[in-house]
């Protein structure tokens, strides 16, 4: 049997003033350590959801975890996480 499906949901958008910039560097540094530290921990099923705003209005973090939700669940996600694009785990007991 396969584990079920974790969905690591991020809420992006790069390049929006001088707090956005860089974020794509950001999410690739953070799609490869996240992968490293689930792998570590034996997890083998999980997919990261990316749910990215154009650059116009305000940055809205709710209306995209709810979008990035339900592209989640039709990608047949059993957990989902919300997580920001520059927090990364770094202590060994947040298994």
């Amino acid at each position: 049997d396969a584990s079920p499906l974790l969905c690591i949901l991020v809420p992006f958008r790069d390049g929006c003033g001088w707090q956005g910039k860089g974020r794509t560097a950001q999410l690739d540094q953070f799609v490869h350590n996240m992968t490293a530290w689930l792998e570590a921990r034996g997890h083998d099923n999980f997919h990261f959801v990316v749910a990215e705003q154009t650059q116009s209005g305000l940055f809205n973090k709710g209306i995209l975890f709810n979008l990035g939700a339900l592209k989640a669940f039709s990608l047949g996600c059993e957990h989902l996480v919300f997580h920001d694009v520059d927090q990364l785990p770094i202590h060994t007991e947040n298994d």
